[in-house]
């Protein structure tokens, strides 16, 4: 490709040094919108992590689920993924993208709620606890393009840094969920649900962050 295509760029642009690209940092950092919606974005994937970290040896610990069963389990759960953002992008011209946010995160609150129930049954069926899992997974799909938009939406002057920066700290949260979920689970599923519950709260909290009137945000005035 390098010796065989030639450069198609007419006018060189001079690549952003470090202390642009400080500079975009530090506004980002300070814009209470950047921060809110990576931090959506971040519990989000949290939730999905969570499960992602011991889901293979609960299924096969307690319902003898060998590799080919639960990765039809985990293409369900993708597919119920790509369904959510498919319904949320065809929501969002309709309703609104900060309605189709506020109604991902709401229900994946309740879902956590059920999921926390389910997992504090005696014996509880694989169909019970694979049901929100699958649910909760649709308004992680639903909520995250819209997460990842906002962070970038009020910068557009800074997105392509706000774009990476934003999804490399959702992406780290997220992947911490996973530390967690690793350190605290004990062959039962409660653990993971309260954990998944606590990524939802986040989740919530962190909209009501953006949603709410600014007092001061100079990252947004500047």
């Amino acid at each position: 490709m390098h010796w065989r295509l030639s450069e198609t760029l007419k006018n060189k642009i001079s690549l952003p040094n470090f202390s642009d690209l400080r500079s975009s940092y530090l506004i980002l950092l300070r814009s209470r919108k950047f921060v809110g919606y990576t931090l959506i974005y971040g519990f989000q994937q949290g939730a999905f992590f969570t499960f992602l970290a011991v889901g293979a040896a609960f299924f096969e610990i307690h319902y003898g689920m060998g590799s080919k069963a639960f990765g039809l389990i985990w293409g369900a759960l993708a597919l119920a993924y790509v369904g959510g953002a498919t319904i949320g992008g065809k929501m969002t011209p309709r309703v609104g993208a900060e309605q189709v946010m506020r109604i991902s995160l709401t229900l994946a609150l309740i879902i956590g709620v059920w999921l926390i129930y389910i997992a504090m049954l005696k014996t509880p069926t694989a169909a019970q606890i694979l049901a929100p899992l699958i649910l909760m997974m649709l308004t992680s799909g639903s909520a995250t393009p819209g997460a990842m938009a906002g962070a970038v939406r009020y910068h557009p002057e800074a997105a392509g840094t706000a774009s990476g920066l934003s999804s490399s700290l959702g992406l780290t949260i997220g992947g911490s969920f996973t530390i967690i979920s690793g350190a605290v689970y004990s062959e039962n599923f409660i653990s993971i649900a309260l954990l998944m519950f606590f990524a939802c709260i986040g989740g919530m909290i962190c909209w009501c962050l953006v949603a709410s009137p600014p007092i001061i945000d100079s990252a947004e005035q500047s």
